[in-house]
């Protein structure tokens, strides 16, 4: 496998992971929130925002794409999934987490509390699930095919 097929391939997973989720943010959030805050200054917030949604989405989606990266990835001499790739998934997991929500804390300081649409709220939190899936799925299937 080569690197464009990877990168075609994560570009894809990324395209079906937006779409997936921000339909189903959509869909769960339309109801009781039709204008919802991207971030809010307080730790202690009872009131939701787009990125309190987008953090818990990014770690779990993290370490999904990344067992499924390696489970559905067919080569001679693969790598056993345990301890290995499993760590690796977990790596991934605090990875998401240090990102979207340093994104997060950097947004809230230097934009400030904004309001946006449920509509504008269901694209970012599909942005964010394409781009976790689109590095944690090249990241995995690059060090199965590349590394030593």
């Amino acid at each position: 496998m080569t690197k464009k097929n990877i990168i075609i391939g994560s570009v894809i997973a990324g395209t079906i992971n937006l779409v997936i989720n921000a339909s189903r943010y959509w869909f769960a959030m339309k109801e009781s929130y039709p204008t919802i805050y991207l971030t809010q200054n307080s730790i202690d917030s009872e009131i939701p925002t787009v990125f309190s949604k987008a953090v818990p989405l990014a770690v779990s989606l993290s370490f999904f794409v990344t067992s499924i990266a390696f489970l559905t990835t067919k080569m001679e001499h693969k790598p056993s999934y345990f301890p290995g790739y499993f760590l690796k998934a977990l790596k991934h997991c605090v990875f998401a987490f240090g990102l979207v929500t340093i994104f997060a804390v950097l947004f809230q300081k230097y934009v400030g509390e904004i309001e946006v649409t449920h509509l504008t709220a269901s694209i970012i939190t599909g942005i964010v699930s394409a781009g976790v899936a689109i590095m944690v799925d090249y990241e995995t299937k690059t060090s199965l095919h590349f590394d030593e």
